[in-house]
């Protein structure tokens, strides 16, 4: 079905067609999952992956800049991405943003929080998810989802050493304000399944496992597994899959992670074309920090 379905969407690629028409074809993911009679996927992506984003940092006391273009420019053919290429992405679900006008929430994306009913505010502890509270940002946004980035780094401090605590105060608190919390480990916490359980215990919208730090898809299938035991939902479960980390994985990986988990039953993703600044190891073949064209590829024909 994969085969079939890349040729059929390289073939309408190369005609003079409408936009409509390559509107249609290229909804890639939908097209495949009705032909199987599956729910199409809900698809989350990060705000700076998708969008341009030019990060900095001092270096000998000078500005070091780590542009990269995202997603959506290689989608129209943006350099260094193909300049033929054209790809219809997905309607993404979930809109991760980190800011509000001067205010900083989630350290992790700084693209900012609109008037948008796909916004989905990250934020790394417990204090920043107050604080938009409080400063009435869910409110006059009419936003109403957020996700809990609990990782093991400065942005969640003292928080990541008692994670299923501050996640069960997370969740205590946007229950209390209707406010549909999505919950995500990383770094040390990654593969903290007990986590994932009490996650789900406590009334979790959504949990999102970071597993694209997997290079095989034998890791990759061991870590979703694990992940779904904990879960004990597939329908709480959010899977990731990455472009690099910050080694480029190829397209051929995320279409096989993608098949595998559809076969699991998973249908809603987290597609990751991060900029690991110093560490990012993408080219220009790749489409520049972040591998965009990987991305691009895998979402025109998984």
């Amino acid at each position: 079905m994969r085969s079939q379905h890349a040729a059929v969407a390289s073939a309408i690629l190369g005609l003079a067609v409408t936009a409509a028409l390559v509107t249609a074809a290229l909804a890639a993911h939908p097209s495949v999952a009705a032909a199987s009679g599956a729910p199409a996927p809900a698809w989350m992506v990060k705000g700076q992956d998708y969008l341009a984003w030019d990060p900095s940092s001092v270096v000998n006391g000078k500005h070091v800049h780590y542009p990269s273009i995202g997603l959506q420019a290689c989608s129209h053919g943006a350099m260094p991405c193909p300049a033929t290429q054209r790809v219809t992405l997905p309607s993404f679900t979930w809109r991760l943003c980190g800011t509000w006008g001067t205010h900083v929430y989630g350290f992790s994306d700084y693209t900012q929080c609109l008037a948008s009913t796909n916004r989905t505010l990250v934020f790394e502890n417990y204090f920043r998810l107050k604080a938009a509270i409080d400063d009435g940002m869910f409110s006059k946004l009419k936003m109403g989802k957020a996700l809990f980035d609990l990782e093991t780094w400065a942005f969640s401090g003292n928080e990541s050493k008692d994670p299923g605590y501050w996640i069960r105060r997370a969740l205590e608190l946007s229950h209390r304000h209707n406010i549909k919390l999505m919950i995500t480990l990383g770094g040390g916490l990654g593969r903290c399944y007990s986590c994932m359980a009490t996650a789900a215990s406590h009334g979790a919208y959504k949990v999102s496992v970071q597993s694209q730090g997997a290079i095989t898809l034998t890791v990759f299938k061991a870590r979703v597994r694990a992940s779904l035991k904990a879960v004990g939902n597939r329908s709480l479960l959010i899977v990731g899959l990455g472009t690099n980390t910050p080694s480029v994985h190829d397209v051929s990986l995320l279409r096989a992670e993608y098949a595998w988990a559809r076969s699991a039953g998973v249908d809603q993703f987290w597609l990751n074309a991060n900029n690991w600044q110093g560490r990012n190891e993408c080219g220009n073949s790749q489409g520049g920090r972040g591998c965009p064209e990987i991305g691009v590829q895998f979402l025109a024909s998984p």
